[in-house]
C-alpha cells in the first residue's frame, strides 16, 4: 500500500489538491445539508436593487461573502490548478517539489481572490442579491452572459493560455518567485476564461446544480483545450431557465 501511494505520489505531485479542495466541497455540503454552519447572507443587508450602494465599501458587509467565495473557489477552481502546479513540481528538484506547487497554488488563488473581491462588492453594492427574485434574475441573466462569452475569441485564447508552460529556477529566492510569477500568469487566464462562469455561480448563491454543471463545464474544457461553445451554451441556457423557475 504504501509503494503504490509512492509511486502515485512521485508521478502525481500534484495529489494534495484534493485536501483543501475536499474539505471545500464537505463545507459547501454540510451547508447544503442545513447542518449548522456559518454562511454568508450578506447579501440581504443591501435593499435596493440596480442602485449602487456605497456602504458595502464601508461597512465591509462583503467580507462574509469573500468566505463564500473562498470555499467555492477551493471547490471549483483549485482542481483546475492541478496541471501548472504539475508541470512546476516535476521541474523542481525533489525536496523543493511540494514547495514549488505551493508557489503555484499561492499565485493562482491570488488572481481568483482579487477578482472576487471586485465580483463581490458589485454584487452586494447593487443589490443583486437582496432578495430571492433578484437573486434569480441576475442569476440567469449571468448564466446567459456566460453563454455568449463561450463564443468570445478572447476566452479561446485564455483557455489556450491556461496551457503555457515557463521556464523557472531551479533553487534560492528565485525559484520561488517563479513559481508564484507563474502561478499569477495561471490564474489570471483562468479568470479570462472562466469569469462570466463563476459571476454566474455567485450570484446563483452557490446552488449545488449549478456547481456541478459548471464545474464539470471547467473541466472538460481544460481537458479538451478549447471552449464547446454549442454545447455549453445551450447547458448554460438550460441552467438559466431552471434557476428563474425554480
Amino acid at each position: 500500500m504504501h509503494a503504490a501511494f509512492a509511486r502515485v505520489a512521485w508521478n502525481h505531485p500534484q495529489w494534495w489538491l484534493v485536501v483543501p479542495s475536499g474539505l471545500a466541497w464537505a463545507a459547501i455540503l454540510a451547508e447544503a445539508s442545513g447542518l449548522p454552519i456559518e454562511v454568508c447572507r450578506s447579501g440581504d443587508a443591501v435593499s435596493r436593487f440596480g442602485l449602487f450602494d456605497p456602504q458595502v465599501l464601508l461597512v465591509g458587509s462583503w467580507l462574509p461573502e469573500m468566505r463564500a467565495w473562498s470555499w467555492m473557489l477551493l471547490a471549483t477552481m483549485l482542481p483546475l490548478a492541478a496541471w501548472p502546479v504539475r508541470h512546476a513540481a516535476l521541474r523542481s528538484l525533489w525536496n523543493r517539489r511540494h514547495r514549488a506547487g505551493l508557489g503555484v497554488v499561492l499565485g493562482y488563488l491570488t488572481a481568483w481572490m482579487i477578482t472576487g473581491a471586485g465580483l463581490s462588492v458589485l454584487v452586494l453594492g447593487f443589490g443583486l442579491k437582496s432578495s430571492a427574485a433578484n437573486t434569480s434574475f441576475a442569476a440567469a441573466v449571468a448564466l446567459l452572459l456566460a453563454a455568449l462569452w463561450q463564443w468570445s475569441p478572447i476566452k479561446r485564447e485564455a483557455l489556450r493560455a491556461c496551457h503555457r508552460t515557463a521556464a523557472m529556477a531551479v533553487h534560492g529566492w528565485r525559484a520561488d518567485l517563479d513559481c508564484l510569477r507563474y502561478g499569477w500568469s495561471q490564474g489570471c487566464s483562468c479568470v479570462v476564461s472562466c469569469w462570466a462562469l463563476m459571476f454566474a455561480m455567485m450570484l446563483a448563491s452557490h446552488q449545488l446544480v449549478v456547481m456541478l454543471t459548471i464545474v464539470l463545464i471547467c473541466v472538460i474544457e481544460r481537458a479538451r483545450h478549447r471552449p464547446l461553445h454549442r454545447q455549453t451554451s445551450m447547458v448554460l441556457v438550460v441552467l438559466a431557465a431552471t434557476v428563474v423557475a425554480l
